[in-house]
């Protein structure tokens, strides 16, 4: 697994979504590398790391518990995670007992409803049989639907061709895979309430890709949980809330005690 390493200091992970470039985590890792060393992975299937044999879940948690323990990191102080990436945080911290001070959840989630559910075995299966289907119209469609909110589509049309390039940090088949994977997960909102972590999450309003329900069920369950609702922002919270979202994961990182 190919993973970028910057700063020093207390160790913080940040796992990107599906599908979403590592890269874009990048003006937050420059922020926190002054005072934490940051991990940004990429994950099995994405950029320079190659594509997994088995693409569930427990298997991908499993690579990133080793990936931990070969640097040498036996405890976490943040785990920040974007959509599906805070899925997998909260999949680390309560399957794979990584120890985290922190965990950040970006427009993150815990359980996928039946409808995200079939859509994304819809999505894998057109993958699956049609590779070029990665490069077509109607995932495009589906990204700009779900990932980002009209209006900041219609004011910034170069953050519309960031998003519609996001399928292309990965493969189809890899992306076949993960979509199969994650459409058959499991529901993780039974076990936030063993928590030790404290837990903050982020969603927009606007947020179609994983609604702000999501969010507020999460902070709901887990016993040390804040949640935070950016107004007339959607999925691409990195990106329609860049700076402000920065700060917040700052705020929160210092709040927790190294």
């Amino acid at each position: 697994m190919f993973v970028r390493e910057v700063g020093c200091g207390p160790a913080v992970l940040l796992l990107h979504g599906t599908p979403s470039p590592a890269e874009d985590w990048l003006p937050l890792a420059d922020a926190l590398a002054r005072d934490y060393r940051v991990l940004i992975p990429d994950l099995p299937g994405y950029g320079q790391s190659p594509d997994p044999v088995d693409a569930r879940i427990e298997r991908i948690g499993d690579a990133l518990a080793a990936m931990l323990a070969d640097r040498g990191v036996t405890r976490l102080h943040g785990l920040v995670g974007y959509s599906t990436g805070a899925y997998r945080a909260f999949d680390l911290a309560t399957r794979a007992r990584i120890d985290a001070s922190v965990i950040v959840s970006l427009a993150g989630v815990a359980c996928f409803d039946a409808l995200a559910r079939e859509t994304r075995a819809t999505l894998a299966a057109q993958l699956a049989a049609d590779p070029e289907f990665l490069h077509g119209d109607e995932l495009r469609a589906v990204l700009r639907d779900l990932m980002i909110s009209p209006a900041w589509a219609t004011a910034h049309p170069r953050d519309v061709v960031r998003v519609l390039a996001w399928p292309h940090t990965t493969r189809a088949g890899a992306l076949a895979r993960e979509l199969a994977a994650l459409a058959r997960s499991r529901d993780l909102r039974p076990e936030l309430a063993k928590l030790r972590s404290r837990v903050y999450c982020r969603v927009g309003t606007l947020d179609r890709g994983c609604p702000p329900g999501w969010s507020a069920e999460i902070a709901e369950l887990a016993p040390r949980a804040t949640l935070e609702l950016v107004f007339g922002c959607g999925h691409a919270i990195l990106l329609e809330d860049g700076p402000a979202t920065i700060g917040a994961i700052r705020r929160e990182l210092a709040a927790e005690p190294v």
